[in-house]
């Protein structure tokens, strides 16, 4: 089996080398599309590198040439503009999945989007950032070649992701709960769709070996005992600092997240505000059992519980000196 990940350089895409590489065979091989090919490669002979991005055809044509199962992982989340989260997230979706009808036809491809596209306001479609709106037609894309073209393909959509290689979520969270800046927003008292990284590896690794039917698609989300309120609470406590208790409603906020926003854009900045669509979004998320348990079934279920893994989030972020 022929394994071709992209987006290996990220978060999660770094952790899924090392969690598929525990569990392949010695006959099976990763491809990963990279930029630029990493100094200190991999010694693991199961691993090759094509130098290239979403937007070269001809990068891609080398990558999906004779794969099997294609993991697309790499997208743009970082703070950017529509035109930038467009160009990532729905032209370099839409050439992959080109790529691979004509190189790489019977190619299942599992495709990561975001919880943030289920969480799409369809009737205040101007609530919707950037991101999620990129996030949304790049699924479309998914989705319009899996109807129309046959594309064996399966979306997961996974949550708030946090553990080892985490170097935003956690460590970004924590140094603000140092500062004494959080507060809670109206929203997130329940239901928190926070994912331990090994769980969300586990649920890709399962669509992999398992093959659900094309279409079958999938929330990766942890086990939900705690709302984002308790999940902060939880974190700050571990860190033996001061834990937030002013509530703040999510309207009174939205207008000053969407004016930053903009003015951020205007600006040419790289990093987003603190107050930002994406930050009082995050804050104040609350996501359905209910619509899990519709998505997944007896599929997958996490393992991890949020205080352990709370725990080694902090010791992976603390050995790196990230907090």
């Amino acid at each position: 089996m022929i394994i071709g990940i992209t987006g290996v350089t990220g978060n999660l895409g770094r952790r899924m080398v090392q969690y598929l590489l525990a569990r392949i065979g010695a006959a099976d091989h990763i491809r990963c599309l990279v930029r630029a090919i990493p100094k200190q490669k991999l010694s693991d002979n199961r691993v090759s590198y094509i130098q290239g991005d979403l937007s070269q055809s001809h990068s891609l044509e080398q990558f999906a040439n004779g794969l099997d199962v294609c993991v697309h992982l790499a997208s743009l989340v970082s703070f950017a503009t529509a035109k930038e989260y467009q160009t990532v997230n729905v032209a370099g979706t839409a050439l992959l999945c080109e790529m691979l009808m004509r190189y790489a036809p019977q190619c299942r491809l599992v495709h990561c989007s975001s919880i943030a596209v289920l969480r799409r306001n369809q009737r205040f479609t101007w609530l919707n950032t950037d991101y999620a709106n990129s996030k949304y037609a790049g699924d479309q894309v998914v989705k319009n070649y899996r109807l129309q073209q046959g594309l064996q393909a399966n979306i997961i959509y996974p949550g708030l992701i946090y553990g080892p290689e985490d170097q935003n979520f956690i460590p970004t969270l924590g140094r603000y709960l140092k500062k004494g800046v959080v507060f809670f927003i109206r929203g997130g008292e329940q239901h928190c769709p926070a994912v331990f990284i090994d769980d969300l590896c586990e649920l890709f690794w399962q669509v992999i070996a398992k093959t659900p039917a094309s279409g079958r698609d999938f929330i990766g989300v942890g086990k939900q005992e705690v709302g984002v309120h308790e999940f902060i609470g939880e974190l700050a406590e571990l860190m033996h600092v001061h834990k937030p208790s002013t509530v703040v409603p999510k309207w009174l906020l939205m207008p000053l997240a969407i004016a930053m926003d903009k003015l951020y854009q205007l600006a040419g900045k790289k990093h987003a505000p603190m107050i930002s669509m994406r930050s009082v979004d995050l804050l104040s998320i609350n996501l359905s059992p209910q619509l899990v348990e519709e998505f997944n079934r007896d599929f997958w279920a996490p393992q991890m519980t949020v205080h352990t893994g709370l725990q080694q989030s902090l010791l992976w972020c603390k050995e790196r000196q990230l907090l």
